[in-house]
């Protein structure tokens, strides 16, 4: 028999039947069951009628998870007459907070025979926050009674990106719009695979006053993790593990990861420490170089300025040489003669000095 579900939900506000879709694809999957039996059925939950349960704000923060399983005694009208949590998640806040929402659902009444009648029915809430294959709620039918051809909705795996916006969306701390549009951009970026475009909105999340739940920075480290930052995700990967420790949900993850990039940081300062040997190395001998390099240039300077005094009495003398040549001769033939005989470079015996070569700085 149909639920009337699709019916309430039909004669919702439009912007809240857009949310509802999307809130609950996020949370997990509504699970029905098929009544096959004709004119017998047990209470049947409207969730059209009520709120969804909310993540307790100190739930959500020590990520406590579980199953809640809530009893309902339904009367001919669809009331819930009485409700008890008959099997406990493990945590009072979870099972106090699936049992204050869910008893303001209205059902639709059991029938035998095609008549309404009071009836028991259970309700099976799932709190999750990992990512395996969450289903938040699931309707049961009375023990009482088994029909044929039950056949639950397949269930669904939420991406890591999913994960996140879920968890915004269930903190009552952080019900604002920027929030989730920070979310839905990361989530967007990572099934995209354009990590490094993600990790700036990670940033601004971390950066802001919202209370994150342990894998919001998993994913964090996962993102940096894959654009090969060492030296970030090892400081994430370092606050994760003194935040969380070993009672970390992704504690081994983190630990694997953290230990593969310590064996790529070793070796990366090894390199930096040869590097920086090497560059030491090459400094000391560029010293030893420029020391005999200023030698050598002192030694120059001073051969160059014994080299001019050579050159310059070498060339006086010459000039002294002609001039007397030209004082004994009297006639012009003589004369050419003088000019004739002098040798103006006669000075070659003076050789040229090449300026030593300054060494260059690595």
């Amino acid at each position: 028999m149909k639920s009337n579900y699709n019916k309430n939900f039909r004669n919702l506000p439009g912007q809240v039947r857009y949310l509802v879709p999307l809130f609950f694809s996020l949370l997990g999957n509504t699970v029905f069951d098929a009544r096959a039996a004709v004119g017998d059925r047990s209470p049947v939950i409207d969730f059209g009628t009520c709120a969804r349960p909310e993540y307790p704000k100190s739930s959500l923060r020590a990520e406590e998870t579980g199953r809640t399983t809530l009893q309902f005694i339904i009367d001919v009208d669809g009331t819930v007459l009485s409700s008890a949590v008959v099997e406990s998640s493990g945590h009072d806040a979870l099972d106090e907070a699936a049992l204050s929402a869910l008893v303001r659902c209205r059902f639709t009444p059991g029938r035998v025979a095609g008549v309404a009648t009071k009836a028991t029915s259970k309700v099976q809430y799932v709190w999750t926050l990992d990512d395996a294959t969450p289903s938040d709620v699931a309707e049961t039918p009375a023990p009482q009674r088994e029909y044929a051809g039950k056949k639950n909705a397949p269930q669904t795996t939420v991406a890591p990106g999913d994960v996140m916006r879920r968890a915004s969306l269930a903190d009552d701390a952080n019900p604002g719009l920027k929030t989730d549009v920070t979310m839905a951009k990361i989530t967007a970026l990572l099934k995209a695979s354009r990590y490094e475009d993600a990790l700036p909105y990670f940033e601004q999340l971390e950066r802001s006053q919202v209370v994150l739940p342990e894998f919001f920075y998993y994913y964090q480290i996962d993102t940096l993790y894959r654009t090969k930052n060492v030296s970030q995700t090892l400081l994430k990967s370092q606050a994760y593990l003194e935040k969380f420790g070993k009672k970390g949900r992704h504690y081994s993850e983190v630990i694997s990861i953290s230990a593969e990039f310590e064996i790529i940081a070793d070796k990366n300062r090894k390199d930096l420490d040869a590097e920086l040997v090497k560059k030491s190395q090459a400094e000391a001998a560029y010293l030893v170089a420029m020391r005999k390099y200023n030698d050598a240039y002192k030694s120059y300077t001073i051969r160059l300025e014994k080299r001019e005094k050579t050159l310059k009495a070498c060339r006086a003398e010459q000039e002294e040489s002609l001039n007397h040549c030209l004082a004994l001769s009297k006639k012009a033939e003589s004369i050419q003669n003088c000019y004739h005989f002098f040798n103006p470079d006669g000075c070659e015996f003076v050789k040229e000095l090449s300026p030593p070569i300054e060494p260059n700085r690595p």
